[in-house]
């Protein structure tokens, strides 16, 4: 999905989390998960991958850069999965959230 603000063009990823994490995620940014694939997990698809009660962290990243380096590599059906380092969002994300699933 694409979003535009402020005639900016992003590139839309949805993270699904705990509600007691939320407050840490928006405070400090996404982390590297504990599993394999290392990385933080994104999805681009809004209702993908959530568990009862979980919500969503929407993630907007700029068009120019490249994630396709980042393709999960293990498949899931509906939607392409991302792994992307924890630094790169640093740098390059603006979170938003969060939102309950549906």
């Amino acid at each position: 999905m694409i979003s535009r603000s402020a005639d900016v063009a992003s590139r839309v990823l949805y993270h699904w989390t705990r509600p007691r994490d939320v407050e840490s995620i928006l405070a400090h940014g996404l982390r590297d998960s504990t599993y394999e694939p290392r990385g933080v997990h994104l999805s681009e698809h809004p209702t993908l991958h959530p568990h009862p009660g979980d919500v969503r962290i929407t993630v907007y990243l700029p068009m120019e850069l490249d994630i396709s380096r980042w393709i999960n590599p293990i498949e899931l059906p509906g939607a392409r999965d991302y792994v992307i380092p924890e630094g790169v969002l640093r740098v390059h994300a603006r979170l938003e959230g969060p939102e309950s699933s549906p």
